[in-house]
């Protein structure tokens, strides 16, 4: 369902979720905040699919238990097609596993849904302005439950450094944003940043993006970037 509401400037966010009291409460708490607009939600993949093809949102905000096809793959399908759209993951899921999943899909950020309020206001803004939001209450489990990668340390003693293009892709990354994103963003090309990209995960042993969060995370490279 799209709305006519619309301030100019603002942040256009469409909602998913099967849940039409939770949309209710989401869509109130959002409406009333400066900068903030809701132009549309869904309650299933596939209406949600069409709506934010149509209505090209800056950001979705996704449940993750939707009936048919699953929030993750919806997350997958969005960035794939519309790789302008950032998503925001909004669950009661608390699952390391889902979280590695959506990562894995190119979400820019999770939230749970008992963390929500001020804290869903503030992954909005971080999110918006180019950085990744991990709720508090995932990270520890994100960072625990992953074979380690390479220390600052390590690296340093095994000669391992990264390039000052290499760090840059790796955050990139990391904060979800695409190779054709990146290379308007460093204004290279889009085989260049997969170059680099090849390059820091060979020489930091990372083979998946949930590893490239993870080393970013070590690195304290996560917080809010204009």
């Amino acid at each position: 369902m799209a709305s006519s509401r619309h301030k100019e400037g603002s942040v256009r966010i469409f909602l998913v979720d099967d849940h039409p009291l939770f949309l209710d409460g989401v869509r109130a708490l959002l409406n009333g905040k400066q900068g903030i607009t809701v132009v549309g939600e869904a309650g299933d993949a596939e209406t949600a699919y069409r709506a934010v093809n149509q209505l090209m949102p800056d950001l979705v905000l996704l449940d993750i238990g939707l009936p048919g096809v699953p929030g993750y793959e919806l997350a997958r399908q969005l960035r794939k097609a519309m790789p302008g759209v950032k998503v925001l993951v909004l669950s009661v899921h608390e699952d390391r596993s889902y979280l590695q999943l959506l990562l894995e899909a190119g979400v820019s950020g999770y939230v749970v849904k008992r963390s929500a309020g001020e804290a869903l206001v503030h992954a909005i803004r971080t999110v918006m302005n180019g950085g990744l939001y991990l709720d508090p209450l995932l990270v520890d489990k994100l960072v625990a439950g992953i074979p380690p990668t390479k220390s600052p340390v390590e690296a340093a003693v095994s000669g391992v450094s990264l390039s000052g293009r290499e760090r840059d892709v790796l955050q990139l990354i990391a904060r979800g944003f695409s190779n054709k994103e990146i290379s308007i963003r460093l204004n290279i090309s889009t085989r260049t940043v997969e170059t680099y990209r090849s390059r820091f995960m060979r020489k930091l042993d990372l083979q998946n993006r949930v590893d490239i969060v993870r080393y970013a995370l070590q690195q304290g490279w996560l917080e809010d970037k204009r």
